[in-house]
């Protein structure tokens, strides 16, 4: 089995959408040398950037043979790929049977062997009848701390710190020889640690990614690169999208909450600081969003209703200037400036004006 890798640092040269042509090249180029070397040879191309290979030889066809004229072959088709499609290739090779019931079972194992494939190297074979002496599944630690910093950049909508977290997370996952295999795994798991944070959050992960299967798409992509991408565009942002969506759902409610608090203890000591501990936020928070939504500053919009009401006390009560301040939440001296400040005119100015229309 022949698993071409690379396509995503191919930088233009073949575009999303080529992988078909891209795999009929190589198989084009796989078919030719096979069939220079070998009478019986079968080609099945998975249009995937993998061909698989199926060799015949009469029985009486020293083995010995077989191995040393396919290795040379595989090599000659790796650096004819490597030449002409610039993209690097894992070879598998099964071992030899005698039965043709055999051949399901020979083509799993074969197709399996690939996961095995060193992410440090560029080009390699691998033997099925030597995978189980090899190191197949060396000592790898999960990163814990990044998968937890991962997470709270999603929940705060840091979508490009969490995407730059991930790449981390499979580069300590790739160290010292790690395998495709144990990659895929670390990062199935950092996938069930994402959608597990959906559901603490409150969403539905089937509303929020749709009926797919991500644990399947993701256990299909062999290059790190690839996985990173899935990652960024499948996962994190419709993550970080629906986190924003409901936080701004979140704040225009509380701040609904906060005028109408407003619109009824105006006339009280009122600050930033005061409703925002009131309604569970933090000032900044709070700043920011009341901005965001009602188009003006909080203190601004506190003012304007104390002014207001002042307004129509003037007009539509004898209270003195010191009492309509006080009912409205001002001490008289400030009370005076503020209104001017507003109105263009003092508040007794206003009184007359209004009284005299």
């Amino acid at each position: 089995m022949f698993q071409l890798t690379g396509f995503s640092n191919l930088e233009g040269r073949f575009t999303a959408g080529d992988e078909n042509l891209v795999t009929f090249a190589a198989s084009n180029i796989i078919d030719e040398l096979i069939k220079n070397q070998y009478e019986q040879a079968e080609m099945i191309n998975f249009h995937n950037f993998s061909i698989g290979v199926l060799l015949s030889f009469p029985l009486s066809h020293p083995e010995k043979w077989l191995e040393e004229d396919l290795e040379q072959v595989c090599q000659e088709a790796t650096r004819a790929i490597n030449r002409i499609l610039k993209m690097q290739v894992t070879i598998s090779i099964s071992k030899w049977i005698h039965s043709v019931k055999q051949i399901p079972h020979l083509f799993e194992e074969v197709r399996q062997a690939l996961v095995y494939r060193d992410l440090l190297d560029e080009n390699q074979i691998i033997k099925t009848e030597q995978l189980s002496k090899l190191n197949v599944l060396k000592e790898s630690s999960y990163p814990f701390t990044l998968d937890k910093e991962i997470i709270n950049a999603i929940r705060n909508g840091q979508e490009t710190d969490a995407v730059d977290l991930i790449k981390q997370f499979m580069d300590e996952l790739s160290a010292n020889g790690s395998t495709e295999f144990m990659l895929q795994q670390g990062m199935l798991q950092l996938l069930g640690s994402i959608r597990y944070a959906s559901l603490q959050s409150g969403m539905n992960p089937v509303q929020l990614f749709g009926s797919v299967n991500l644990f399947e798409q993701l256990a299909q992509i062999k290059e790190p690169e690839e996985m990173l991408k899935w990652f960024q565009h499948k996962v994190i942002a419709v993550f970080v999208q629906e986190m924003i969506s409901r936080q701004d759902y979140h704040f225009k409610q509380i701040i609904e909450q906060v005028i109408v608090y407003l619109r009824e203890q105006y006339m009280t000591p009122l600050s930033l600081e005061s409703c925002a501990d009131l309604f569970g936020t933090s000032p900044y928070t709070l700043s920011r969003a009341f901005k965001q939504i009602t188009g003006i500053n909080f203190i601004d919009f506190l003012t304007n209703i104390r002014i207001n009401n002042a307004k129509t006390l003037l007009m539509e009560t004898d209270m003195k200037i010191n009492e309509i301040a006080d009912s409205v939440g001002y001490q008289h001296s400030y009370f005076n400036r503020l209104f001017k400040k507003y109105e263009g005119i003092t508040p007794s100015q206003f009184r007359e004006l209004n009284r005299a229309e």
